[in-house]
């Protein structure tokens, strides 16, 4: 039997399982091969897609989202950060915290250097529930708490909310 019909009959079992149950193995194990003799940081199973973005290694500040009616407050807990350290990036829909501070303390004394540095970031990204006018939302920082006022692009008054009763 030559290599074509054995290829062929191969095909036709095959075909006769809906699906190949191994395949998922078989897969895994061929990817796990070829991934040994990768660098470190292209090995699959090492750092899986996306892990090295700088907003998955960010601490994700508690953020509290309430709605005031005619606009939204937002406050997000931002210990150890100053106003220069945060960004902020509001569209219609959403809004994006993120922020990176960095100190560093010298001290020589007797020929000995010390040198202790700190850095943390943050990194939050929030849906609005209803269409926002991000041009006109005003921000504060006080005692590690970013306060935002955002107001809403259509407010939802409360005689526009009707009950609607089952039959």
């Amino acid at each position: 039997m030559s290599d074509e019909e054995k290829e062929k009959q191969k095909g036709e079992i095959a075909s006769l399982y809906p699906f190949n149950v191994m395949r998922p193995f078989t897969d895994l194990w061929e990817e796990l091969q070829r991934g040994v003799f990768l660098p470190w940081e292209q090995r699959p199973w090492m750092f899986p897609r996306g892990l090295l973005t700088p907003e998955r290694w960010a601490r994700s500040p508690l953020v509290d989202l309430i709605d005031k009616g005619d606009r939204f407050i937002v406050r997000a807990e931002t210990p150890g950060f100053s106003k220069e350290d945060l960004k902020i990036e509001i569209t219609p829909n959403t809004i994006e915290i993120s922020g990176e501070t960095k100190q560093e303390t010298k001290q020589e004394e007797n020929k000995y250097r010390l040198y202790e540095r700190s850095y943390a970031s943050i990194h939050r990204k929030l849906s609005f529930p209803e269409k926002v006018k991000p041009g006109e939302a005003t921000a504060t920082l006080k005692d590690g708490v970013l306060e935002l006022e955002v107001p809403k692009a259509v407010p939802i008054r409360e005689e526009d909310k009707h009950q609607v009763k089952i039959k």
